[in-house]
């Protein structure tokens, strides 16, 4: 019981690093295939909460009828691909997902059976997304290569539970100060460095070395 104990506050105590990005902006592609894949060996990042925002400059209109109509700053393919990367951040890390899941969610008899989840997954996921040449196309593929459930992410996406990630998703992008001016937008602990991005790995580095709850890292 003591060690289950003193696993669970470590994990609290673990430093946030929060990703905002969109599924089809050049800035974001880029970093997902050229730092986060290239570098993703020699990151420690069991280290840290990743936490992963798929939205950018995306609105949504209500519509007489109480639907959403979405748009996005590369259209509609894009509007899909962040919806699926929501839905991905739902299924597989479902502790930190910003919308509880529904009995409606579940897949019944045998098909409950437990699916492989996980930051790890979630983060080979991702990049095996944003790398590929057409990232809302590539989620069931992807699926297929990182080994999590296709099924579960899928369902999610023509789903309520992934309209109101969607919500979440924009709450969470709009709400933060300063504002969302460039992506990927990276933040530690809810702090924004404005040389974040292009030195991630240094950044990052910096950040997992400091004590929980720093909100300063020295020369940014």
């Amino acid at each position: 019981m003591w060690r289950v104990l003193l696993i669970v506050v470590k994990d609290e105590l673990k430093p946030t690093v929060s990703i905002y990005f969109e599924s089809l902006c050049p800035g974001s592609k880029f970093f997902f295939k050229q730092i986060l894949k290239k570098h993703v060996d020699a990151m420690d990042f069991k280290k840290v909460n990743l936490d992963f925002v798929p939205f950018g400059f995306a609105s949504h209109k209500e519509l007489p009828e109480g639907k959403n109509e979405w748009k996005c700053q590369h259209g509609e393919p894009e509007c899909h691909g962040n919806r699926m990367l929501a839905c991905a951040v739902h299924v597989l890390t479902p502790e930190r997902s910003p919308v509880k899941p529904k009995p409606e969610d579940e897949f019944p008899g045998h098909l409950k059976e437990a699916r492989p989840r996980g930051q790890n997954l979630l983060l080979q996921y991702m990049i095996c997304v944003m790398s590929s040449g057409n990232p809302p196309k590539a989620g069931e593929e992807c699926a297929q290569s990182v080994g999590v459930s296709w099924l579960d992410i899928n369902k999610c996406l023509y789903s309520q539970t992934g309209e109101e990630l969607m919500l979440a998703m924009e709450g969470k992008t709009k709400g933060r100060h300063p504002s969302v001016s460039l992506l990927p937008w990276i933040e530690y602990d809810g702090i924004h460095y404005d040389r974040s991005y292009p030195n991630f790995i240094e950044t990052f580095n910096a950040y997992v070395q400091a004590r929980p709850g720093h909100n300063k890292i020295e020369g940014l």
